[in-house]
């Protein structure tokens, strides 16, 4: 046969209504839905790595689980096959599209109402109105007879021949019975004589024999006894003479001060007094002196005057005002007179020789011409020089630096 296929949209990325398909119980090879993958309403594409399957349930029966489908044309082929068409009423189906990532995907769901075969299992072979039962009634009455058959067993006269394993015969017990005893009167205790044989022969002589060990144990533990003391409440009334009572104890705590927690340094109002009062304020005071001291010896501050290095560059002049502070110092420079008609000078005298991993390193200022002009610092000297022009007459040159020291 060659019927049209169903035409179906389902939308990745929504969940609204979609047509009802149609279709008859236990149709076979005949029922195909051609799907068509949308995102948004635009049409998805499929590659070669993609696979899609089946899912479907009619009234809550799973009549479909991993079904394949076939992918062909950029559409999703799925049929409608004769399992999927067992039950009349309305099936609930999805797709799911899956590639060779591992990623997974769900399509809209969509409704297949199925029509019930005009003749079923409930159909009867006679005459509306009859009371004659159907084929189904009739095997469900089949089978409860059956059930009711396995639950029977065959007469018979033993225990075997029922199968019952929780009672023995009678060859058993009376095997077991042989290795009895009768019962007898029993003793309060074993007489030598006596009926009884727990109580008897053997086991009245080891009882006596008990009796006598016992009378022993008891003789040595009456003289272990009088060895005890009587029992009393102190140490007096047992004679004890390494330990101190409640009143020398008591006596010796009250010459003690009560342990409190120790703070790592002192503290004004500490519970412990080893670390509070008098002791705090003198490390307080002792603290506050070192601290003064530290910040004197490594703080500094004060002027200077800068010298041609050379000959060569005598007529220059600067002065300086400088501030240490550890291994930093800030220099504030004045030159205050450059040679003219020189385009480079320099000039010892800085306070402290900068680290050598500091040497030639430069900065670029203004002097009061309005000329750029570079500054090099190498140690305690200073590298001035003009990169375009000479010095004019009364040129000078004010900047800041500020450097790490040897």
């Amino acid at each position: 046969m060659n019927i049209q296929h169903y035409k179906l949209n389902l939308d990745l990325l929504k969940n609204t209504s979609t047509p009802v398909l149609y279709s008859h119980q236990l149709d076979k090879k005949s029922r195909f839905i051609d799907v068509t993958l949308t995102a948004n309403d635009a049409e998805v594409t499929l590659d070669s790595t993609m696979t899609a399957v089946l899912n479907a349930v009619t009234n809550n029966v799973i009549v479909a689980e991993s079904q394949n489908c076939t992918i062909s044309d950029n559409v999703i082929v799925v049929e409608l096959t004769d399992k999927v068409l067992s039950l009349p009423g309305v099936t609930k189906c999805e797709v799911v599209l899956s590639d060779s990532s591992g990623a997974v995907i769900t399509a809209q769901h969509f409704i297949v109402k199925i029509t019930e075969k005009a003749i079923n299992s409930k159909s009867k072979y006679e005459p509306a109105g009859s009371t004659l039962a159907t084929k189904d009634d009739i095997n469900t009455a089949i089978k409860k007879v059956k059930d009711e058959v396995l639950t029977k067993a065959d007469k018979a006269d033993t225990l075997a021949g029922y199968g019952i394993t929780d009672a023995y015969d009678k060859t058993y017990l009376n095997k077991a019975l042989l290795r009895k005893l009768d019962a007898m009167p029993f003793d309060t205790a074993p007489k030598e004589n006596s009926p009884n044989y727990i109580t008897s022969g053997t086991v009245y002589n080891s009882v006596n024999t008990i009796n006598k060990r016992i009378d022993n144990k008891v003789n040595t533990l009456n003289q272990s006894i009088n060895k005890k003391a009587d029992k009393a409440t102190t140490l007096e009334g047992y004679g004890i003479t390494d330990a101190y009572d409640k009143t020398y104890i008591n006596r010796s705590l009250n010459l003690k001060l009560d342990k409190m927690p120790f703070d790592t340094a002192p503290k004004e109002n500490s519970p412990n007094y080893v670390t509070s009062g008098t002791l705090y304020n003198c490390v307080n005071t002792l603290n506050q002196s070192i601290a003064a001291k530290y910040d004197r010896s490594n703080f500094e501050s004060g002027t200077g005057e800068l010298s041609p290095a050379q000959a060569i560059y005598d007529g220059s002049e600067g002065g300086f005002n400088y501030v240490k502070n550890g291994k930093v110092v800030t220099v504030s420079v004045n030159i205050t007179k450059l040679v003219a008609d020189k385009s480079y000078i320099q000039m010892a005298g800085l306070p402290f020789p900068a680290k050598n991993e500091s040497r030639f390193s430069s900065i670029a200022v203004y002097s009061t011409t309005n000329k750029l002009r570079n500054i090099r610092l190498d140690g305690s000297w200073l590298y001035i020089s003009s990169p375009t022009d000479k010095f004019a007459e009364d040129e000078k040159i004010n900047f800041t630096i500020t450097y790490i020291r040897q």
